[in-house]
């Protein structure tokens, strides 16, 4: 592994597997569309970077892939919040 650098950005991977940093994201984006063979160069390019995709990458969050609901609540202690926030757990694990 390469250990010169502290934190790999994933320009640092791109540069390594010489392809773009739009590859490198679409490599660690679910669904997204790339071929196997650069695929595997990314991946390899990371390993010996060290590098660990952000998986609350903001642009995730803002298309909608990110999968976190966020619940903000004016303060805790209503009785009542519990089991609203059940409700939206069983909901939210039941249609995905």
């Amino acid at each position: 592994m390469i250990t010169n650098l502290k934190n790999p950005t994933s320009q640092d991977v791109a540069k390594l597997a010489g392809v773009s940093q739009s590859a490198v994201s679409r490599c660690f984006t679910k669904g997204s569309s790339i071929s196997n063979r650069m695929r595997l160069r990314v991946i390899e390019a990371a390993k010996q970077l060290g590098y660990k995709p952000d998986i609350y990458n903001t642009n995730s969050i803002s298309n909608n892939n990110g999968g976190l609901v966020g619940v903000i609540l004016p303060y805790i202690t209503n009785r009542y919040y519990p089991e609203v926030l059940t409700e939206l757990h069983e909901s939210l694990r039941n249609n995905g």
